[in-house]
């Protein structure tokens, strides 16, 4: 019997870097937006304020320390570091996972997702502002990506299965030529001594995208990403969303509030689809659980989060998340997220809640066996 494995998503934008101070002013990292929060609405829980790491800059080794000794503690099996790559060897925010790298006394899984898409200034209250473009310049750069990764692949501490490293890539569906994407790194894992890439679809690939059969070896749960645009739509008819356009266009607006017991049936509900739809594409679903949301603190009332998130709600999803990998071989829950915290999505204790959601984990872990 196998007990199942948690890997939890992790950001590295907790470092200053030149494009992000030039963008955003000097010292710019997460925690900018975290600290600068408000209120928008009576009982609306900002700003968020971390426990027992702090404001942490993870440039620092003790700080991936004691995320990585507090991450054992509470039965998370191992880290996906967000990993960006633009094209042609331009990166940002590598240091914290070549860090970790270099620091081999970090006894702790680890494997990366490749966020592949284009940083847009939306995300931090600057709409229609592209920061940079991601690109896919061809073959050269596909190589010279795979070498980067290499030397993380072939760490004793990364992530593999069946001898295969495990490389999320969050996009597929934007990738121009992703079967020749494909067959170069298959064909470079397996010249590099590993029988092949275990290659999986990250959470927010189109509801349209048509994967061809033997393309990736997995996808993550995409329904989080859909979930609320299905409620949106149920809940609002056409003159309540010309109001509420109004309201968005004047920042007038309260951020959109979803019940998080109908979202998480939602994305049960997309989740049964999408394995219908996928079978035989791929040999494996995983599905995604959430540690909350509220993105308020990067988008002001443009935001949305979620209501009703409690320890209770936090372990039905728990529990629909470990039913659904009964099947599967590899017995994977991926997590989103350890650490993003203007997103109000992380596991880290915050001096309101604690160690709430961790301990919400490690007790039903260690309860069903699969």
């Amino acid at each position: 019997m196998q007990k199942a494995k948690l890997i939890a998503y992790y950001l590295p934008q907790f470092h200053s870097i030149p494009e992000n101070d030039n963008w955003w002013g000097a010292g710019f990292t997460e925690w900018t937006n975290v600290k600068n929060a408000k209120p928008l609405f009576k009982n609306h829980k900002q700003p968020r304020k971390p426990g027992v790491l702090g404001y942490y800059n993870l440039l620092d080794i003790e700080t991936q320390r004691k995320q990585i000794e507090l991450a054992k503690q509470y039965d998370i099996y191992g880290f996906s570091y967000y990993h960006y790559w633009f094209g042609n060897g331009k990166m940002l925010l590598e240091k914290p996972v070549e860090l970790m790298l270099s620091s081999k006394d970090l006894d702790f899984p680890f494997c990366l997702s490749w966020a592949n898409e284009s940083w847009e200034g939306i995300w931090h209250g600057s709409p229609g502002k592209l920061l940079i473009e991601q690109t896919y310049p061809g073959k050269k750069d596909y190589i010279q990506h795979f070498e980067y990764l290499l030397k993380f692949f072939n760490d004793s501490r990364y992530i593999r299965f069946d001898n295969k490293p495990v490389f999320t890539i969050h996009r597929p569906d934007l990738i121009p030529d992703i079967k020749f994407f494909v067959e170069i790194f298959r064909e470079l894992a397996n010249n590099a001594g590993f029988d092949g890439i275990y290659l999986i679809g990250g959470y927010n690939y189109s509801m349209s995208w048509k994967l061809e059969d033997n393309l990736f070896d997995a996808l993550i749960s995409n329904g989080f990403n859909h979930a609320p645009n299905v409620l949106y739509r149920k809940k609002h008819r056409y003159l309540s969303k010309q109001l509420m356009k109004v309201e968005y266009k004047f920042n007038l607006n309260k951020p959109l509030i979803y019940d998080f017991e109908e979202i998480d049936k939602i994305i049960s509900r997309i989740d049964d689809r999408n394995i219908i739809k996928f079978c035989g594409s791929v040999d494996e679903y995983f599905p995604l659980l959430i540690s909350n949301w509220d993105n308020t603190p990067r988008l002001g009332r443009k935001g949305y989060l979620f209501d009703n998130f409690n320890p209770e709600t936090f372990k039905v999803q728990i529990n629909r998340c470990l039913d659904a990998i009964l099947n599967n071989k590899n017995k994977v829950v991926f997590v989103k997220s350890w650490n993003e915290w203007a997103e109000g999505n992380y596991l880290e204790p915050d001096v309101d809640s604690g160690l709430t959601l961790l301990e919400t984990i490690k007790e039903q872990l260690n309860d069903p066996i699969i």
